[in-house]
C-alpha cells in the first residue's frame, strides 16, 4: 500500500502565492471571482501531484488549533500580526475551506482534521503508523521539519516547488533546530550564540547535552553569587521561581541605574571625590561587573535573566520533535480516530454541479477532472 499524504495548508500557501504571482488580474477581480478562482487553482494543483505521484490512497491534512499553542503560548504568535495586513485572507480560506469540502464530498480522498492537532502532527502520526504497519508514504510538503520522518522505512518527501525527493536529512540539522530555535515558529534559540563545534559534538553524542547543560547552570549559579554581592545579601535562594528571581534583578538594576545616575551627577558638578559612599558603591559596581566579565558574564547578562540551556532545550524539542512519543497522547488518538472514520464520497451525484456553479474552468477542461473523478476508486 502506497500512501499519498498532503500538506495541505503548505501546498495552498504555495499556490496561492505562485498564483497571485504570475496573474496581476487578481488584484482587479470581486471578492466571489477571487474565491473561484483560487479554488480553482487548487484543485488543479492538487491533481497534478495526484497524478504524477501515483498511490493506492491520498490523505489531505487539515489544521486544527494546536496543542503547542498550550504548551507555549507564543508559539507562532508572529503569524498573527500579519493576518492583519492580509486584506485576502478571508477569501483565501473561504477557498482552502470550499477545496476541504469538496475533497471530503466528492471524492474517497481522506481529508482529515483532528482536535488539537497541525498538520504536521497528523502527517508525523501517520507515516510512523504506516511505516510500522509495512506501507510506504510520500508526504508532499516544503516544510523542513518533515525531514525528520526520513528515519523511518518507507518514507519519502517530495518538494512541490523543487519538483523534487528530499533524502539530506541529517542529526545535525535537528539538534541545530532545537538549540538554535526556528524563527518561523517563533521558537527561540535555546543556547543564543552557540559555536558550531559545539552543536557538532551533540549531534554526535547526544551525551553530551549534560555537560553544557551544566555549564550553563553553573554560569547562572555564579550570577546569583555575583548578585547577591552587589545586593548585600548572604545568598540568593536556589528554589526562587522565575518570577520570583526577575523581582530579584529588578531591584539590582534599579539600584545599578541609581548608581551609575549618581556618578554621573556627581562627576558633573564636582562632587564625587567627595562623597565616600558613593565612591564605595561606585568600586563595588565595577568590580562586581569586572569579575562577571572574567567568567563570560557580560554587563547586560548579569542584571537579567539567563535563561536555562536544560530547560529551554526541552521546551524547544516538546515544540520541533515529530515522534510519535512526543506528540500528546490524547492528540495522537484523536488523528488515528479521525484517520479510521468513514471517508466515502457522499455527494458525488453533484460532482458537476458543484464544478459548474464555481466556474472552475481549468479543472473542467483539464486532465485534473478524471484524475479526481478516479479518486472515487482508491
Amino acid at each position: 500500500m502506497k500512501n499519498l499524504i498532503i500538506d495541505f495548508a503548505n501546498l495552498t500557501a504555495i499556490t496561492r502565492f505562485g498564483v497571485m504571482a504570475k496573474n496581476s488580474s487578481t488584484l482587479l477581480m470581486e471578492d466571489e471571482e477571487w474565491i473561484n478562482f483560487f479554488l480553482d487553482s487548487i484543485l488543479v494543483t492538487l491533481s497534478n501531484y495526484i497524478n504524477v505521484l501515483k498511490s493506492d490512497r491520498v490523505i489531505l491534512t487539515i489544521e486544527s488549533k494546536s496543542w503547542r499553542k498550550t504548551f507555549y503560548p507564543l508559539y507562532k504568535a508572529h503569524r498573527d500580526a500579519g493576518k492583519e495586513a492580509d486584506d485576502k485572507l478571508d477569501l483565501f480560506y473561504a477557498a482552502v475551506n470550499k477545496a476541504a469540502d469538496f475533497m471530503t464530498h466528492f471524492t474517497n480522498a481522506k481529508v482529515i482534521k483532528a482536535s488539537e492537532a497541525e498538520g504536521d502532527d497528523i502527517i508525523a502520526i501517520l507515516a510512523q503508523k504506516f511505516s510500522l504497519d509495512g506501507e510506504k508514504s510520500i508526504i508532499v510538503s516544503t516544510d523542513g521539519d518533515f525531514k525528520q520522518l526520513l528515519r523511518y522505512k518507507g518514507v519519502k518527501i517530495f518538494n512541490p516547488i523543487k519538483t523534487n525527493y528530499v533524502n539530506d536529512y541529517s542529526h545535525l540539522d535537528y539538534i541545530t533546530k532545537v538549540i538554535k530555535g526556528d524563527s518561523g515558529d517563533n521558537v527561540p534559540s535555546s543556547y543564543p550564540r552557540i559555536k558550531q563545534e559545539i552543536l557538532e559534538e551533540i549531534a554526535r553524542d547526544e551525551s553530551k547535552l549534560d555537560f553544557h547543560f551544566s555549564t550553563v547552570d553553573k554560569i547562572i549559579d555564579r550570577q546569583k553569587y555575583f548578585i547577591a554581592q552587589f545586593l548585600d545579601i548572604d545568598e540568593i535562594p536556589d528554589d526562587l521561581s522565575s518570577d520570583e528571581w526577575e523581582e530579584v534583578l529588578a531591584v539590582a538594576r534599579e539600584k545599578k541605574d541609581k548608581i551609575l545616575s549618581d556618578v554621573k551627577e556627581a562627576k558633573s558638578d564636582g562632587t564625587y571625590k567627595n562623597n565616600q559612599k558613593l565612591m564605595i558603591k561606585d568600586k563595588l559596581l565595577k568590580d562586581i561587573i569586572k569579575l562577571a566579565k572574567k567568567e563570560d558574564i557580560s554587563e547586560s547578562k548579569l542584571f537579567n535573566p539567563i535563561q536555562s540551556f536544560r530547560e529551554s532545550f526541552k521546551r524547544n524539542e516538546k515544540l520541533i520533535c515529530l515522534k510519535a512519543d512526543n506528540i500528546p497522547e490524547h492528540v495522537a488518538s484523536n488523528i488515528l480516530k479521525a484517520f479510521e472514520a468513514d471517508h466515502s464520497a457522499s455527494k458525488q451525484h453533484e460532482f458537476l454541479k458543484f464544478v459548474r456553479s464555481h466556474k472552475l474552468k481549468q479543472f473542467a477542461f483539464g486532465a485534473e477532472w478524471n484524475t479526481l473523478k478516479s479518486i472515487e476508486n482508491l
